[in-house]
């Protein structure tokens, strides 16, 4: 992953300073054109981000199916 500052990561991704504070914050959801364009700016892989949210969340996936009983 490269070396990313508040300024750069806006900047290279395309996405406003201010709508990703609201995504970091909890405030706004994140779409998923969006979400390439983050992983992309910060030169990573799904992979490595969703193990690092993991890895985050102490292994503690949110899984819906288990909150609803449903597949």
């Amino acid at each position: 992953m490269k070396h990313n500052t508040a300024a750069a990561v806006p900047e290279r991704s395309g996405i406003p300073r201010s709508t990703i504070g609201k995504i970091l914050a909890g405030i706004r959801a994140i779409d998923l054109a969006e979400l390439c364009a983050l992983i992309r700016a910060v030169d990573t892989t799904p992979t490595v981000l969703m193990t690092a949210a993991e890895g985050r969340l102490g292994g503690k996936a949110n899984d819906r199916r288990g909150r609803r009983g449903r597949p």
